[in-house]
């Protein structure tokens, strides 16, 4: 009796669709390590991903165990045993490498465009950093008088006849 109580305010589409995961490649399966694989992988990525978000400067990308992922890291990971059976004995061993080989490309690109595109002040030289300074209260002195300059006529074309005549102006 409360199924059908509870039912009858969820429409159809809720009852009968059950959460399925994310669009998965036709290789994995929970039948066997694959999907363990396939899931570490995707951790690890997002892992080394922020990594790579949060460092900028060269020497941070010296050791390649920081930003790309290893078979060895995998396997620990998906806690898969030995790493060697899972990558080259089975039958979804090649495909599971090169989307390996494929994710570490993307983290290589993304760690290349982190390093010519320094987004933080202390990949800055000191003087560039002044220059940029100097540059932008000029700037801003430069609109203030502007600013004012504006107020000013602003200020005196809205005043009545009468307090110009008295102002003199």
């Amino acid at each position: 009796m409360t199924d059908n109580y509870l039912e009858q305010f969820l429409d159809d589409e809720d009852i009968a669709t059950p959460k399925s995961q994310p669009d998965q490649p036709s290789w994995v399966s929970a039948k066997n390590s694959s999907l363990a694989a396939y899931e570490a992988i995707q951790r690890l990525y997002e892992i080394k991903k922020s990594y790579i978000k949060g460092h900028s400067k060269e020497k941070d990308f010296k050791l390649k165990k920081h930003w790309s992922i290893t078979r060895e890291e995998v396997a620990k990971e998906g806690c898969i045993p030995n790493a060697q059976p899972v990558f080259n004995n089975t039958a979804y061993s090649a495909h599971l490498t090169a989307y390996l080989k494929t994710v570490n490309k993307d983290l290589k690109k993304k760690k290349e465009e982190r390093l010519k595109n320094p987004r933080d002040l202390k990949a800055k030289k000191k003087a560039d950093i002044m220059d940029e300074l100097t540059t932008a209260k000029n700037k801003i002195t430069k609109m203030e008088a502007v600013n004012i300059d504006e107020l000013f006529t602003k200020t005196l074309n809205s005043l009545p006849l009468d307090v110009k005549r008295k102002l003199e102006l």
